[in-house]
């Protein structure tokens, strides 16, 4: 009788350590979850998304990097909630695990320097204004791709979402290739219009600034996919690209006070 009390204590002794030892792996894996960017770049999902942004950026291909999206499931961190994470392309930014984008997580460096998200408005508005040749459809498409910041809590000075415009109801107005730009302090607005070449693999644009250079800026045209670009630092002047692909759209952006690009214009053209 006493050997079998015994062995029924060892039993239960070894259930007690075993449950202990779920609960306390339990626990461990719950406070493990709580950390920020290093514990969701461990997420298999996160990575695909990275590498699928990187490919994008490097083949040129600049609309689709800007409007897309993280999907599927969106606690990338395991911690049971939707936390804001540091942004690896924009210093000092962070955006929501349910709001993460190409352009708001990753950097993209072609010829003409590091893409911002106020080139993907501009690029996105270009291209949904000459598809429908209307502001307002435009409008509604960029806040389609862009509806809110997430579901998480950005502090105003994090905030990706307000910082860069797209919180406005109107995203596109002055960005769609028309001629209006947000800038400018010699009157008038920021324009670029352009026409295929007789050969069909060439763009030639003249572009107009309405604003005075200051020390170290410059003016740049240039066209995505292909980052072809040119520079200037006139008022005015015409740009050619050359040795184009036939049957593709480019499209074609002016900025003219490089590197702030606070006052630029856009337009686009198929080849």
């Amino acid at each position: 009788m006493k050997g079998q009390m015994s062995l029924e204590m060892i039993i239960g002794l070894l259930i007690l350590l075993v449950v202990a030892f779920v609960v306390i792996r339990l626990f461990l894996n719950q406070t493990s979850g709580l950390g920020g960017l290093s514990d969701v770049r461990k997420s298999l999902q996160y990575g695909e998304f990275k590498q699928g942004c990187d490919q994008l950026c490097k083949e040129g291909n600049i609309v689709k990097w800007c409007s897309t999206k993280l999907t599927g499931d969106t606690d990338l961190n395991r911690n049971g909630r939707i936390d804001s994470i540091d942004s690896e392309g924009l210093l000092g930014f962070k955006a929501c695990e349910n709001a993460i984008y190409c352009m708001n997580m990753f950097p993209c460096v072609t010829d003409n320097g590091k893409l911002i998200p106020q080139d993907c408005v501009q690029t996105l508005c270009s291209a949904y204004y000459q598809s429908y040749q209307d502001v307002t459809k435009a409008n509604q498409k960029v806040k389609q791709i862009f509806p809110d910041q997430g579901t998480c809590n950005l502090k105003t000075d994090e905030n990706w979402f307000t910082y860069y415009g797209f919180n406005s109801n109107s995203p596109c107005s002055g960005t769609t290739g028309t001629g209006g730009s947000s800038g400018g302090t010699g009157g008038g607005s920021a324009s670029v219009s352009c026409n295929k070449g007789s050969d069909g693999t060439s763009i030639s644009c003249n572009w107009s600034c309405p604003n005075a250079l200051t020390s170290g800026q410059s003016r740049v045209v240039a066209t995505s996919p292909g980052a072809k670009s040119c520079s200037s630092t006139d008022y005015s002047g015409t740009c050619a690209f050359t040795g184009l692909s036939p049957g593709t759209t480019y499209y074609i952006g002016l900025i003219c006070d490089l590197p702030d690009a606070s006052i630029r214009a856009s337009n686009s053209v198929q080849v």
